[in-house]
């Protein structure tokens, strides 16, 4: 990226730079997206402080450029090919602050990382939460859930920036307005998670290990753990599981290219070893089309597809 933004003197390089954020250009996202697909980005950013965070996203707005803010992209995909867009990173964004029955967390950590250091302390009292992939920014932001539980059931306050007004406040979990698979901040581009207060009291620890255990038993009896995927493509079709619809229409095992349906859960698209972005994109708008033409139900996309 060499040009300017408008009504700013130095490149987005030269002013990472400046400040001493981590960067790189041209960065290959398969690199870092679970389901190992995607092309390369103008610039990867990877600041560790809020402030740094925040400095970024007031240059980019400034200066017009087109940028996305991603965690562990356990379930974003990415485009092939170049784009001109700065990818913002907030997995360099580490800190767990214990208070009494609370926890702060930063945005970038991630949700094993956090649930692993709970467990630790005998603080785990959410353990169907610990096998859900990405970071806790992600998680708050899509109120992820497994086996009953989701993450507005944890949390109490939600740390955010502004990009509007520039100004960092608390929002109560009243305010957040959770629901399934959502929150205030899904697909928002106007206010950033810096962090999250999690309640967090004392849990038995060997009750949370059996459980921890047994919720990962039943993810590898009925997911493909191991394989590149972005877990759950579709968001369930009221009561109804996506999965359920795929199943019935037999499209276990159908592929574009290097993508394909799991033959072991429906609900998950697997990448079999050189799937590109576009493959797993016409794959779901063929799985989209069937349950459409079949059911007279359009299947919205759980996944964040950039």
């Amino acid at each position: 990226m060499s040009k300017t933004g408008r009504n700013n003197a130095l490149t987005f390089p030269e002013f990472l730079t400046e400040r001493k954020i981590p960067f790189s250009e041209r960065e290959d996202l398969s690199r870092h997206t679970s389901i190992r697909c995607g092309g390369r980005c103008s610039v990867f950013v990877s600041p560790h402080e809020r402030e740094d965070l925040i400095a970024c996203v007031e240059f980019l707005c400034r200066g017009g450029y087109p940028w996305h803010l991603i965690g562990h992209m356990t379930n974003t995909l990415p485009p092939d090919g170049e784009t001109d867009a700065v990818f913002l990173s907030t997995r360099a964004m580490q800190g767990i602050f214990p208070s009494g029955d609370s926890t702060r967390v930063r945005a970038g950590v991630g949700g094993a990382a956090f649930f692993r250091r709970l467990l630790k302390e005998g603080r785990l009292a959410f353990p169907s939460l610990a096998g859900i992939p990405g970071t806790v920014g992600g998680a708050v932001c899509g109120n992820a859930g497994a086996f009953g539980y989701e993450t507005a059931d944890a949390v109490l306050s939600c740390e955010i920036y502004s990009v509007k007004s520039g100004k960092v406040y608390t929002v109560p979990w009243e305010e957040m307005r959770f629901s399934y698979r959502r929150s205030r901040l899904k697909g928002e581009r106007e206010e950033i998670l810096l962090s999250a207060l999690y309640r967090t009291p004392a849990a038995d620890r060997e009750w949370a290990k059996a459980e921890i255990s047994r919720f990962t038993a039943l993810r590898r009896a009925s997911q493909p753990i191991g394989e590149p995927s972005l877990g759950s493509v579709f968001l369930r079709a009221g009561e109804t599981s996506a999965a359920y619809y795929i199943d019935r229409l037999g499209m276990k095992g159908m592929r574009v290219g290097g993508a394909k349906v799991s033959e072991k859960h429906a609900g998950f698209i697997v990448n079999t070893g050189d799937a590109t972005a576009e493959d797993v994109r016409t794959l779901i708008a063929k799985i989209r089309e069937r349950v459409r033409e079949a059911y007279g139900i359009d299947l919205t996309p759980e996944i964040r597809i950039l």
